[in-house]
């Protein structure tokens, strides 16, 4: 397969499981969407091994997303925690919640797509992934404003 079709088709792996992730924002029960957000991002690395025909490993893959979503979002997840909460309180509440985790779910998961086609793309595989690495690179690109991130004043 040409590389610039392998990697649009990954693209739109990412993409698919992005809009996923944002359905499960939208969920309205709190933190049943933040687990639903996590079993998305989960099959999408899943989906993207198998696209790159690299090994997969369930748990290897879910402590590596826990590494690098977990660990350098801790404003934001407490943010999109606060909104699941959100949406127990009538109406405005409920519609600031679904907004804000349904946005972030989406975010979120694009830039960890994107992050795992660079890497795959590059000849790596779940082994040889460094979280610390994949973490900055989440972290840089989550709060660039031009990513839709809000920056905190």
């Amino acid at each position: 397969m040409l590389p610039e079709l392998r990697r649009a088709e990954a693209q739109t792996i990412v993409a698919n499981y992005a809009t996923s992730a944002s359905a499960c924002g939208l969920i309205p029960v709190p933190l049943i969407d933040v687990v639903g957000v996590s079993a998305v991002q989960l099959a999408m690395v899943s989906a993207l091994c198998k696209h790159y025909d690299v090994p997969f490993s369930r748990s290897w893959a879910q402590a590596l997303i826990g590494s690098i979503v977990g660990g350098s979002l801790p404003r934001a997840l407490a943010r999109g925690l606060a909104k699941s909460f959100f949406k127990a309180m009538p109406i405005a509440g409920a519609l600031v919640g679904i907004t804000g985790v349904a946005a972030l779910a989406n975010l979120s998961t694009r830039t960890l797509g994107k992050l795992f086609v660079d890497h795959f793309e590059a000849g790596g595989d779940l082994e040889t992934a460094d979280a610390a690495n994949l973490r900055a690179a989440f972290e840089k690109e989550i709060s660039n404003p031009k990513a839709g991130v809000v920056s905190e004043a």
